[in-house]
């Protein structure tokens, strides 16, 4: 592995784990592959997959402020197995409710079904709930007739008295859906007479990729793939009760978005919101030709409309190599204002990047505000803001044994 840059501000702390980085440990066999970080006081909490005798099994780890694995978290920091015996299952990502216990969205499946996507809840110390739809601690979330579940592609959010789940599906003729779920902390349905709604627009295809609850309202955002095969990056708002919030966006909700002035496609991996209301969203310009996508972060007032104080309202664009593949997968903002994005190039880097409250890069971090791993790697990872003076980085490296799951963390 190479490090862009030695030390400083987007360098690789080496005070934890080995040089700044931790592996997940072997829970079973050796393949085991992260799918979601929460860092809260002083613990580490990582969704993630591993097997067993070559089986599917879902797995958490958490770890204390000194990378070691926390000893009062299932057995000696590790939880993992099966949703229902026989069952392989798996998990999507995971959330810290307010009262300390952990809702993890994950799927199983059997030998006469296809992938099943479900909530599950945990208690703090990461054994099953047993009271939560008894006497299993999951409940089965319902697709659309015939649909396969889109793996790696699933958000969560933990409320005082609910959860909001998006769940991506691909239907027989390939098309894309999306649908979210509110529920109860007891599983009841949450939205006004259902537990879940479909996010469509027109004849498009929608993908989700962030769900932000607001007050009395939430946002949706992702990604729309046009009858000619164009992709545009959206937000929608809804309220509470499931409905569109008409007074958002230009049509029933939704704002939607194309490359200003560029002529080219845009996609939304992540959406986050400032604590002044500003939506920053983060993703890639994609391209008919791989290797001529660019990464790119792009910012909007509450209301959905630019924000021409970011970057004078256009996409802040990177190339991180001009034969490859770049977009921002993740990212997280630290109490300053900052932005720390993540993404790749290709399977064998990982890049990072900040960004000022304007839109610049910020040249103290990295290499003219740039810095990056040169690490085999698969394509999903998480990113959270770890304290005022660190970030950390979910994400998955290759090992002779399958993915190894990987805690990085950067100094500020």
């Amino acid at each position: 592995m190479k490090k862009h840059q030695q030390d400083g501000p987007g360098s690789l702390d080496p005070t934890f784990g080995e040089d700044g980085l931790i592996a997940l440990p072997v829970f079973a066999d050796q393949d085991r592959f992260v799918t979601g970080l929460q860092a809260y006081e002083d613990h580490m909490l990582v969704s993630a997959m591993t097997t067993e005798n070559l089986e599917a099994r879902y797995a958490m780890a958490r770890f204390l402020e000194n990378s070691q694995l926390d000893p009062s978290f299932g057995a000696a920091g590790l939880v993992f197995g099966t949703f229902r015996p026989q069952a392989v299952s798996g998990t999507e990502t995971i959330a810290i409710a307010p009262d300390g216990s952990l809702w993890v969205v994950g799927w199983m499946q059997s030998a006469d079904k296809p992938f099943t996507p479900l909530l599950a809840h945990f208690l703090e110390d990461g054994s099953p709930d047993n009271h939560y739809n008894a006497p299993y601690c999951y409940q089965s979330l319902d697709m659309p007739a015939g649909h396969n579940l889109l793996l790696h592609a699933s958000t969560l959010h933990a409320g005082t008295d609910h959860v909001l789940i998006s769940v991506n599906t691909q239907a027989p003729c390939g098309r894309n859906h999306a649908r979210l779920y509110r529920l109860g902390l007891q599983g009841e349905p949450g939205f006004a007479s259902a537990a879940w709604i479909d996010i469509a627009h027109g004849a498009d295809e929608v993908f989700v990729t962030s769900v932000i609850q607001q007050d009395r309202t939430f946002l949706v955002a992702g990604t729309l793939k046009t009858d000619e095969q164009r992709s545009q990056g959206f937000i929608a708002r809804f309220h509470d009760d499931g409905t569109p919030d008409l007074s958002f966006g230009e049509q029933d909700a939704f704002q939607v978005y194309s490359a200003p002035g560029l002529d080219r496609d845009i996609a939304f991996n992540q959406l986050l919101q400032r604590p002044d209301g500003r939506l920053t969203v983060v993703g890639h310009l994609p391209h008919a030709q791989p290797e001529h996508a660019n990464a790119m972060v792009w910012q909007f007032i509450g209301d959905g409309t630019i924000d021409a104080t970011f970057n004078a309202g256009n996409p802040a664009v990177v190339t991180f190599s001009v034969d490859s593949r770049d977009e921002w997968q993740a990212a997280t903002l630290h109490a300053d204002g900052k932005l720390v994005v993540a993404g790749h190039a290709s399977r064998y880097a990982v890049h990072l990047a900040r960004y000022t409250t304007d839109g610049r890069l910020d040249q103290a971090f990295g290499e003219d505000g740039l810095t990056h791993l040169d690490i085999a790697n698969d394509r999903s990872m998480a990113i959270s803001a770890l304290s005022p003076s660190a970030t950390l980085l979910a994400f998955n490296g290759r090992g002779p044994g399958g993915f190894v799951g990987l805690l990085a963390k950067f100094r500020n």
